[in-house]
């Protein structure tokens, strides 16, 4: 009997360390996104979203967003204010449960923590540290960051017209698609 509870164990230590935990950040009261990052969805709650055609994900415009218009091949282009919500395995590549791995926010009118992106610095930076995330000065200016903050498990990346918010995940089984 101790033998079987040892290998029970041991499988799920293993089970763990290989997917890793799933940490689930708390969606703030004060936001007006349908989704928030790594929350667990499935493809029936993005039934009535438009869906983007995209490679080892799912892509979606937010409810009230939608293309200007569809390429030939069939790529959307992106209307001026928007939201985007990719969808993933999280927190690993080898995880069954699918939850938002990222989100871009063009839409000014966006808002969480009390903050869009027409913010000052000051105003975002009081906010996310509010909320304990780290800004990392160091990052700003590469690629156009406005301001970087991240906690370990999300990253936020403040441009002057665009929002990207990415849960951390990993791919220990080196998955390829």
């Amino acid at each position: 009997m101790k033998k079987i509870i040892c290998l029970f164990l041991l499988l799920a230590m293993l089970s763990v360390s290989l997917t890793g935990c799933v940490r689930v950040v708390d969606k703030p009261t004060d936001t007006n996104l349908e989704f928030w990052i790594t929350e667990n969805v499935t493809d029936y709650d993005f039934s009535e979203y438009t869906y983007v055609p995209s490679w080892g994900a799912w892509v979606y415009y937010g409810k009230d967003y939608s293309p200007v218009v569809m390429t030939l091949d069939g790529y959307p282009v992106e209307p001026e204010h928007c939201v985007i919500y990719t969808v993933g395995l999280y927190p690993d590549e080898s995880s069954s449960g699918h939850h938002i791995t990222r989100i871009d926010i063009t839409d000014p009118d966006v808002t969480f923590y009390g903050i869009t992106l027409e913010s000052t610095d000051e105003q975002i930076i009081a906010a996310m540290e509010k909320h304990g995330y780290t800004h990392l000065p160091e990052e700003q200016g590469e690629f156009g960051i406005r301001l970087y903050f991240e906690d370990g498990n999300v990253t936020f990346v403040f441009y002057e017209d665009e929002i990207v918010i990415v849960a951390a995940n990993t791919n220990k089984l080196q998955i390829l698609y």
